[in-house]
């Protein structure tokens, strides 16, 4: 009965070998946990059954050469736990007490009248199972069971872990995050949710809001990208928790979303990602670092199961990867994050003991690196890219709600200039053989778009052209209608350019100089206004009001020169 137990994948994890059969044996298989006993120590069995509050599901298996038909042996296998039987290996019968609800039919399988008439019939033992040594497997199965609950002990003591916090924590961030986008969604595209609730998008990043690199883990494409990390950390984080403390996997986890979303702005700039599934990596890849140091301490029979327990996380992270508006180069750094920092902090589980020396110049390494490639990866940003990827206008829209304050216009003629010198880049590309023609004119075209809005909300705010005699403020007007004009039909220069590039080198210079001629301009007057004449007054042979008085054409040439 035994032989056909093990063989169907039960292991034993108490017993004494030298007294066999004549012992109480415990078994396990998941969450079940069998006690087969001789009928005479019934009484035995159930007090280990109880003190094994660890598994779900009990069952008590006795054997003996009694009659099932003797009275007492009934009462004694009702009084038993919720699932009993009793065997009769001499008459071949069985009682049966199984009360398992309707949703627990797949535990204790081996408490089904089937079942128990196998276990009596010795014809259906297998050649395989017939090999068996029960006393051998008895002594071997016990050892490493020891084995494994003093190793798990021991690094739960160092680790003061018995909860695992952290992991829960992020499963719950997880789900908040999904409810709140599901909840609040609307009728707006789910690039505007995704970007909402802190999705990573490299225009945004480039713009100054630099905590989307970390806020993007806590976001969720989909449910199934969610169901698949809920299943890797429950499976990996909560091991790495008692393996390794809560903060070395808080740092390891928010390191690999840090890496990740480098890695993503570096391939894919312009894409809104979700980076869930990269936190999920950094713990996989801490995991792999931890075997890399520590293998050799973990027990024998231990090793493989945790290659694959860690084979089927990383496999559930990583088939959410290819999921739409998840970048596989987002999870591949949440990975090697993971790993790398993993290297450096991973710990031995069952011995106290300080790091090697090598690893404090290589903590210092690591960040400047990472810094280094921050800046890198930033600075690959298209400056074209617009602010909304799906309302190129959105940037302009959102800047006027935010700008009500002193200063509105110098801020929006400030960004006008920075779409000049997009417009400059790209054709500085298309002519570099960077980018082809088409790819050229179709951004030049979006943002020249966006720089004509400017100048129409620029006119809206300052009102129409002012006449000569409207005073300072007339001034003011005319010079900053002169400057956008000089802009726009440097643009169109450029434009013409990409179309045709038969454009002359000297008009081209005429127009940009013409452009910068008129930002000038714009300064002086605006300087003029505040009460400054740009020293004009001490010009020799200048007469009493020289101050006041416009400067000679070539002191003007030279001033602005």
């Amino acid at each position: 009965m035994q032989q056909t137990l093990l063989i169907s994948g039960y292991k034993c994890i108490e017993g004494d070998a030298a007294a066999w059969p004549a012992t109480v044996v415990l078994m396990v298989r998941q969450d079940d946990v069998l006690g087969v006993s001789p009928l005479e120590l019934a009484d035995q069995a159930v007090g280990k059954l109880t003190e094994h509050s660890d598994h779900k599901y009990k069952g008590l298996l006795l054997v003996g050469s009694r009659s099932i038909d003797e009275g007492d042996l009934r009462g004694r296998i009702e009084s038993g736990p919720s699932t009993a039987a009793y065997l009769d290996a001499r008459g071949g019968q069985f009682l049966l007490e199984r009360r398992v609800s309707w949703l627990r039919q797949e535990a204790l399988r081996p408490f089904r009248a089937h079942n128990l008439r196998r276990l009596l019939d010795p014809a259906s033992l297998t050649a395989k199972a017939a090999r068996i040594d029960c006393p051998a497997t008895l002594a071997d199965d016990v050892k490493e069971y020891q084995e494994q609950r003093a190793f798990m002990n021991r690094s739960q003591e160092l680790s003061c872990v018995r909860w695992p916090w952290v992991s829960l924590s992020i499963l719950g961030i997880w789900l908040a995050v999904l409810g709140g986008m599901v909840a609040l969604a609307g009728s707006r595209t789910l690039e505007a949710v995704f970007l909402q609730w802190g999705a990573l998008y490299g225009p945004r990043v480039a713009g100054g809001q630099w905590w989307r690199v970390i806020s993007t883990g806590g976001v969720c494409a989909t449910l199934g990208h969610l169901i698949f990390n809920l299943l890797s950390v429950l499976l990996l984080g909560g091991m790495l928790e008692i393996l390794q403390g809560r903060w070395r996997v808080a740092a390891v986890f928010l390191f690999g979303v840090v890496t990740s979303s480098l890695l993503s702005l570096y391939v894919h700039p312009t894409m809104v990602s979700c980076g869930a599934s990269s936190g999920g990596l950094a713990l996989v890849g801490a995991a792999i670092a931890v075997g890399v140091r520590f293998g050799g301490e973990f027990p024998r029979h231990t090793r493989w199961p945790l290659v694959g327990l860690l084979a089927m996380a990383a496999l559930l992270t990583g088939s959410s990867s290819f999921e739409k508006h998840v970048d596989w180069a987002g999870s591949l750094g949440g990975l090697i994050g993971g790993l790398a920092l993993g290297l450096l902090i991973v710990r031995s589980p069952i011995r106290v003991a300080w790091p090697g020396a090598w690893v404090y110049p290589a903590l210092p390494a690591l960040a400047i690196a990472t810094l280094l490639f921050a800046g890198y990866a930033v600075a690959r940003v298209p400056a074209d890219a617009p602010w909304d990827p799906k309302n190129p206008r959105a940037e302009l829209q959102q800047k006027l709600a935010d700008l009500q304050r002193e200063g509105e216009l110098r801020t929006l003629l400030e960004d006008h200039r920075r779409l000049i010198a997009a417009l400059e880049a790209i054709h500085r590309d298309v002519h570099a053989g960077k980018r082809t023609r088409e790819d050229g004119l179709r951004a030049f075209d979006q943002t020249l778009v966006r720089m004509r809005d400017y100048v129409r909300v620029i006119e809206a705010r300052q009102g129409p052209p002012a006449t000569p005699s409207a005073g300072k403020d007339g001034e003011k007007l005319q010079a900053l209608r002169r400057l956008l004009e000089a802009r726009l039909a440097y643009a169109s220069l450029l434009r013409k350019d990409l179309e045709r590039p038969s454009m002359s080198i000297a008009a081209l210079h005429r127009a940009r100089m013409n452009a910068q001629q008129g930002e000038m301009e714009y300064t002086e007057t605006l300087l003029r206004a505040e009460g400054l004449d740009l020293g004009r007054s001490s010009t020799p042979g200048a007469g009493k009001g020289a101050g006041t008085s416009s400067a000679p054409p070539g002191q003007d040439k030279e001033t602005r020169r």
